[in-house]
């Protein structure tokens, strides 16, 4: 779902990497974006704050040097992660009231709209009319698998 909010950050920034923090859950899926240049699985239990862990992983954000973060799930806890970091731009949907953590705040529209323009919404400044969004034609979503790992699902499932 948020596959084209980094398709049109590429297009916007093409020299810059795009790595992605990832659940264990979800990391496979990142891998296959082309888009994503390195996949950093994050170790957080859901609903645990886990302060150290969280620090751990904003040093070595600081030490990567990222000019921006786009923060994605509506969680305090991983709006803390950039802002420890001391990630200059940090953009995000207002979520879980992250004031002071997300500095590039959107705001949810009322009905909430499908995911996929909810997330690509991002790449665009905030808008301030309820209902503004991005509604534009938007890249689609598309993984990419290598032909060993076509064969390799295709053997094992005969």
């Amino acid at each position: 779902m948020a596959q084209p909010l980094l398709q049109l950050l590429r297009a916007a920034h093409p020299e810059r990497p795009i790595d992605v923090l990832a659940p264990p859950a979800v990391s496979p899926v990142w891998r296959q974006a082309a888009e994503v240049d390195e996949v950093l699985e994050t170790p957080f239990r859901h609903g645990a704050l886990q302060l150290k862990q969280r620090w751990k992983f904003a040093r070595m954000l600081r030490q990567r040097g990222y000019a921006d973060a786009y923060v994605l799930p509506n969680t305090i806890k991983y709006a803390l992660i950039p802002w420890l970091a001391g990630i200059r731009k940090r953009v995000g949907y207002k979520g879980e009231s992250r004031y002071g953590m997300i500095n590039l705040m959107h705001h949810d529209e009322v009905p909430p709209r499908p995911m996929v323009p909810f997330y690509a919404a991002l790449a665009r400044p905030p808008v301030t009319v309820q209902g503004q969004g991005l509604r534009a034609a938007l890249p689609r979503p598309r993984l990419a698998a290598s032909a060993a790992q076509i064969a390799e699902v295709q053997q094992r499932h005969g």
